[in-house]
């Protein structure tokens, strides 16, 4: 059985036609009203680990960015989980109770050991900027 903690879900770009499909998913997993400004986002006081897979599929077959935080609990460290279009998998990086990304010295001393310098260690391991979300768009046909 998969532990449940707090976690929350920011995503980015144009949904086009999806928008309602995106809506709906997150509905699904809301603990509060989902809010959508510069990005869409909701929270879950209580969810699974695995919540939000379904939601993050979909995301990702329509090439919408995400990121999700997932608050730390017991033996688990605080993480954001983000993807972006192009990317084959998403990737994982630790994160404090306010959703800060933070850096574990044993990552940062195997790019060293490849011969990273600190700086483009710090592009390498620094999530990218969520693309604004697109609140309304028309005539953009739907993803089967």
């Amino acid at each position: 059985m998969s532990d449940c903690m707090f976690q929350n879900i920011r995503i980015g770009g144009d949904p086009g036609a999806n928008r309602e499909k995106v809506l709906e998913l997150m509905e699904e997993l809301a603990s509060e009203e989902i809010q959508e400004s510069s990005d869409l986002y909701c929270d879950c006081s209580e969810a699974c680990e695995d919540s939000f897979d379904d939601l993050k599929k979909f995301l990702r077959s329509v090439d919408l960015p995400y990121n999700h935080f997932l608050e730390g609990k017991w033996d688990h460290d605080g993480s954001i989980i983000w993807w972006r279009p192009g990317m084959e998998d998403e990737l994982l990086s630790v994160a404090t109770q306010s959703e800060d990304q933070t850096v574990r010295i044993s990552d940062l001393a195997e790019l060293a050991e490849s011969g990273m310098t600190l700086a483009d260690a710090v592009k390498e391991l620094t999530i990218p900027p969520l693309p604004a979300w697109v609140m309304m768009t028309e005539n953009v046909p739907a993803c089967d």
